[in-house]
Order: structure tokens, then sequence, then C-alpha cells
């Protein structure tokens, strides 16, 4: 099925950027007191981190998502 012809509520729950901005958010902060990194392997511990951190803390569900996983995974059994 194309991007973003899901059902309305599906979309809203898939397509929502606050999961995004707040992980984004998690990697800015883990990262900013770095001027430099010596090799990619270091940028992506960071990253690694700072996600793994931002998971324990995020313990709410995606409001929505539970009426949307059975389409989705219907989707993949095909």
């Amino acid at each position: 099925m194309p991007v973003r012809q899901y059902p309305e509520f599906m979309n809203k729950a898939i397509y929502t950027s606050n999961v995004i901005e707040a992980s984004n958010g998690q990697v800015r902060k883990g990262s900013k007191t770095k001027v430099s990194f010596p090799n990619d392997d270091a940028v992506y511990k960071i990253v690694f981190l700072a996600l793994q951190k931002a998971q324990k803390k995020w313990t709410m569900p995606i409001k929505g998502m539970a009426a949307c996983l059975k389409p989705i995974l219907s989707l993949f059994a095909k």
C-alpha cells in the first residue's frame, strides 16, 4: 500500500512526528557536548546509548497504535 493511503486512524498513529522529535532531542542531548568524533563508531555509540537511555523513559504507548497493529501485521503476513 502506498504511503499515506492508510485509513485516517492509522495515519495519525503511524505518521506522528512526536516520536521522531523526541528521539532527535535525545540524540542532540547526548552529543551536544562533543566537538568532534574520532571515527564513525563513536557516533554510532553515542546515538545507540542516547536511544537506550530514552527508551527507559518512554513508557506511554502511542495513541491509537493498538488499533493499527492488526492491519499492519496482516500486510506483512502476505
